[in-house]
């Protein structure tokens, strides 16, 4: 991976700021909020999003990065509008029945985070990690929210995988990875019983699943206070916190439903569940699970000092929360592991899409806790 053969200013010099990964032309489109003005030290926060609503569903916080000394960068993932499709090759693995092309498949699409990390770093001049009395400043923390948490976590459980020259660049700079918000896909594990995801409905086509899943991934559900004490039952029992309220939009209103038609087209493109990533959706489990626990409790000595933080929100869809209950339990259980990253499970009052409804309180949970 010699990143340096692609890397000619005159031919990134374009209207469209993106990442290039191979010398076919692949690239990843990203948004930069800019370095925050005179900050040598500064984190860079780069975000991965999920299924379906792409990185210009982060643009909320873009005015929140000078006042809290942050970079934010929103990578658009193969597929997504500005950057790079897959070839026919590449679906053709991604739905492979065969685990280990799966696996191939998504080491690529770690791989590719990794290349367009080192990329921005050399390109956008980012800090290094760096270390004043006992706190790291500098350096970069990649956030997967939802589904984006595929290739981050591809990317960290085959790290081992990455040319030993990438690996020993991004030491420099690679200090946290945020899995935000998670579902139960990602962890390999099944889903909680009982519990609706318009994904798994067998009565409806993809078209009316997608669609339904577009606004439903929004909702508010009724809170959870206490992982520990969450259960299948209980889960099951959850309430759509706006149903029965009538059109008087309230704090509870799905985000997508508060959203103009103009928004939701700008940050949202229904067609890639179609076009690419129901295959990846659908990855098996061992594919998934592999990934997840490589990249939590068996790091392989690669990035040891690269910390975990494990945000879970409150309000969200079950698959979630039932996800952040699975990995509180194999942390406690992992405890004395010296393979196991530091893990930090961190709880955000809100739905699936805080970022978007408060980015205030995202703001500040990453600030205070990175």
């Amino acid at each position: 991976m010699v990143l340096g053969l692609y890397w000619c200013a005159s031919a990134y010099s374009t209207r469209m700021p993106v990442a290039p990964l191979d010398e076919n032309g692949t690239v990843l489109y990203y948004e930069d909020s800019g370095a925050p003005d005179a900050s040598t030290d500064y984190l860079t926060i780069v975000l991965v999003h999920g299924m379906i609503f792409h990185g210009a569903i982060f643009r909320p916080l873009l005015p929140l990065a000078q006042k809290n000394r942050l970079r934010f960068i929103f990578v658009n993932m193969r597929d997504y509008p500005g950057s790079s499709g897959f070839s026919e090759e590449e679906l053709e693995a991604l739905g492979s029945a065969d685990p280990d092309i799966q696996a191939g498949a998504t080491r690529n699409l770690g791989q590719d985070i990794a290349i367009c990390l080192e990329f921005l770093v050399r390109t956008l001049e980012i800090p290094a990690i760096t270390e004043t009395q006992g706190r790291r400043n500098g350096g970069i923390a990649l956030v997967g929210w939802s589904m984006g948490n595929m290739s981050t976590l591809a990317m960290l459980g085959k790290a081992q995988d990455l040319p030993e020259e990438t690996i020993q660049f991004l030491q420099a700079y690679l200090r946290t990875v945020v899995l935000y918000d998670p579902t139960v896909t990602l962890l390999g594990i099944d889903a909680p019983k009982d519990v609706y995801y318009p994904l798994r409905d067998a009565n409806l086509s993809l078209e009316e699943r997608k669609t339904l899943f577009s606004t439903w991934v929004s909702f508010y559900f009724t809170p959870v206070e206490d992982l520990d004490a969450v259960t299948e039952e209980q889960l099951a029992r959850r309430q759509a916190l706006h149903e029965g309220r009538g059109d008087v939009e309230t704090s509870v209103t799905p985000t997508v439903m508060r959203m103009s038609k103009e928004q939701h087209e700008s940050v949202a493109d229904l067609g890639v569940l179609q076009r690419s990533y129901n295959s990846i959706r659908l990855l098996t489990k061992k594919t998934y699970g592999d990934n997840f626990r490589r990249s939590l409790f068996d790091a392989g000595g690669v990035w040891p000092d690269v910390d975990v933080l494990f945000i879970w929100c409150d309000s969200s869809m079950s698959d979630c929360i039932w996800a952040a209950k699975d990995v509180a339990d194999q942390v406690r259980a992992s405890a004395g592991n010296p393979a196991a990253r530091r893990v930090q499970m961190v709880k955000l009052a809100g739905n699936h899409f805080v970022h978007w409804d408060a980015p205030e309180s995202f703001v500040r949970v990453l600030a205070e806790n990175l």
